[in-house]
């Protein structure tokens, strides 16, 4: 049986953690699970062929790196509704 997320994708998501804290390790996740649907659901029409989740975990972290607070700051703002 065929595991979706194994130990190296654990072990990126500590270093993920260490780098960004709790907050980026949930958006890295996120973005990283919206980013495989979109880039492997098309594929997957076509063929059985799996695609590591560590790729589009490592595009996702780098997204959070580089505007985490931004986009923290806009759910926070624009979709929670507490005052910026």
């Amino acid at each position: 049986m065929d595991q979706a997320m194994g130990g190296g994708d654990i072990k990126m998501m500590m270093m993920v953690g260490a780098f960004l804290g709790v907050w980026g390790v949930a958006m890295t996740v996120f973005m990283g699970s919206v980013l495989a649907l979109v880039v492997y659901g098309p594929i997957s029409a076509w063929s059985k062929r799996l695609i590591p989740l560590g790729v589009f975990l490592a595009a996702a972290g780098a997204i959070s790196y580089t505007w985490g607070d931004q986009m923290q700051a806009w759910y926070l703002t624009q979709i929670v509704g507490l005052p910026g």
